[in-house]
């Protein structure tokens, strides 16, 4: 684009955010909707419940998919919800663990995504949204603890938005666990180099106390139960 021609012209430059300016009473309702029906889905769920994010491109034979695919079998056997974003991968593998425990299993699904679909019956609840906000808030407001695989944008979107909402004491803290020291390493060790050179990533913002790189599931495992236990235990 040249832009020493260029003249502003918000239905031309904002095709796809204008209806929701345009269409308000329709945009607040919608939000409402969701909102509401994801609430009210997680109202029903009397379990703990464990969020499971990352990647949708891990295949079944992935490493990472199986990992996931035996630790959430383990914690839905030891009697924890398991919720997700309804998509393929990693969050398929937490899912489908959780379907074959016999344990709810909570697939927050987007028609947007139409990449990520799963045409398996493996939910016991699958509200979808059009508002990834929405989506977001929904997923993380009930959950006990979250475990962060490795993932996109999509799922780094998700961990720093939870990780500065519990820094400001917006939302309650709960353990936050990144999975795999090969993809994540690097990631801490940035946010460690950096507050040697400026001051605005504070040490509380990511305390260890509370958010954790970890690889074995035994310790995945361990930390969860500390923090969040449940009545009954279960050997693999």
């Amino acid at each position: 684009m040249d832009f020493k021609d260029f003249t502003f012209d918000s239905k031309k430059f904002f095709e796809k955010n204008l209806p929701y300016i345009e269409e308000q009473n329709a945009t607040v309702d919608e939000v409402a909707r969701e909102v509401q029906e994801g609430l009210r889905v997680l109202s029903k769920i009397k379990e703990p419940i464990i969020g499971i994010f990352g990647s949708h491109r891990a295949r079944a034979n992935h490493a990472d998919f199986q990992h996931c695919h035996s630790l959430c079998t383990y914690l839905a056997r030891s009697g924890y919800a398991i919720i997700t974003g309804g998509g393929s991968g990693v969050m398929h593998a937490a899912n489908k663990a959780a379907h074959e425990q016999g344990a709810i299993s909570v697939g927050m699904t987007s028609n947007l995504l139409t990449k990520e679909h799963i045409f398996e019956p493996v939910y016991s609840y699958q509200p979808n949204f059009r508002f990834f906000f929405v989506r977001r808030f929904v997923l993380s407001i009930k959950t006990a603890a979250k475990v962060f695989y490795p993932g996109g944008s999509g799922t780094l979107n998700e961990l720093f938005e939870y990780a500065m909402l519990m820094n400001n004491n917006i939302v309650d803290r709960v353990p936050i666990i990144c999975v795999g020291s090969d993809f994540w390493s690097g990631l801490f060790d940035w946010m460690e180099t950096t507050r040697s050179k400026r001051d605005y990533l504070q040490a509380k913002q990511f305390d260890r106390s509370y958010f954790t790189l970890l690889d074995s599931q035994d310790d995945i495992i361990s930390t969860i139960t500390r923090y969040v236990p449940v009545n009954r235990g279960v050997d693999l």
